[in-house]
């Protein structure tokens, strides 16, 4: 891990794999609804070929992880379209964004990280500015983005200024209209393509 100059009492570091955490001392931050920031889930999404994995964790005065941000950098285009920065924020800048870092997630549609419940006020804004900060480009190219954050994580972000880094908010709690009395009725209105791919257990 790479060491950087701890700020009054805060320690922060960079990491390349979920293997420098202990399995428990991740989880017991993540909870136990959070399997898609899970050490097994993080440590499988390792192995993806696109993207590079790297961690930005914070640790208080006696050591123990306070806070962490899985980061996932691009190169290039990734094969993943909604987890492609230059289209998701599209709208939002027409500069180059690659080197792309995503910041949470690269998969799942729904971004959380790994928080203290202690932590509150101005410590927890020093510890989340502080991974921030560890999570930027190195060489001060490219982009830091945070895709698909629900309400109440993105709560925990409001200290950041508006414009940096960008993030797209979508809401866990999705309302799908149902329009067909029964399921024949839904496989009916599917494409050929569609009703093939569709199995009934």
């Amino acid at each position: 891990p790479l060491m950087i100059k701890p700020s009054g009492g805060i320690q922060i570091s960079r990491h390349s794999s979920i293997d420098d955490f202990a399995r428990g001392e991740w989880d017991d931050l993540v909870g136990p609804r959070g399997f898609y920031g899970s050490h097994s889930w993080l440590r499988a999404v390792e192995r993806h070929q696109t993207f590079t994995a790297g961690y930005a964790a914070a640790r208080d005065a006696s050591g123990a992880l306070i806070a962490a941000f899985p980061l996932y950098t691009s190169q290039q285009r990734p094969e993943e379209r909604r987890f492609d920065p230059s289209i998701v924020f599209s709208g939002l800048t027409s500069e180059s964004l690659f080197p792309a870092t995503i910041v949470g997630l690269r998969a799942g549609y729904l971004t959380d990280f790994p928080l203290a419940k202690n932590l509150a006020g101005d410590y927890r804004r020093r510890v989340l500015s502080g991974l921030v900060r560890a999570s930027m480009p190195e060489t001060g190219e490219g982009s830091l983005s945070w895709l698909y954050l629900s309400s109440g994580v993105l709560s925990r972000l409001s200290f950041l200024p508006p414009d940096h880094p960008p993030a797209l908010l979508t809401d866990a709690g999705v309302v799908l209209e149902l329009r067909w009395p029964a399921f024949d009725g839904y496989l009916a209105a599917q494409s050929k393509n569609r009703r093939r791919q569709i199995s009934v257990d």
